[in-house]
């Protein structure tokens, strides 16, 4: 089950907060990479989870249960919920 907060940011962007009640882990990273999301090496080598596709970007810690998603454009309600979808897959898995 994934708990969301969101706040209004500068400019007309969002601010997701994502509380999870599993935690994220660096071997759920594939599923992001074939759903296209953009996932650099150095961060996950340095144990920081993050994804970004589009101009959604989200950012936790490995290991952690809590994920900040930025977001802007007229499309975001839709990037974050399609997000939401392959994180409750990822982490269910």
């Amino acid at each position: 089950m994934i708990k969301k907060q969101t706040f209004k940011a500068c400019c007309g962007s969002k601010v997701v907060l994502l509380n999870l009640d599993k935690p994220v882990r660096k071997s759920q990273l594939y599923l992001f990479k074939e759903a296209g999301y953009l996932c650099p090496t150095n961060f996950e080598n340095a144990g920081v989870f993050y994804v970004q596709q589009k101009t959604l970007i989200a950012t936790g810690s490995m290991g952690g249960t809590k994920l900040n998603l930025r977001c802007s454009g007229p499309d975001c309600d839709k990037q974050i919920s399609m997000f939401e979808e392959l994180l409750e897959k990822a982490i269910h898995s």
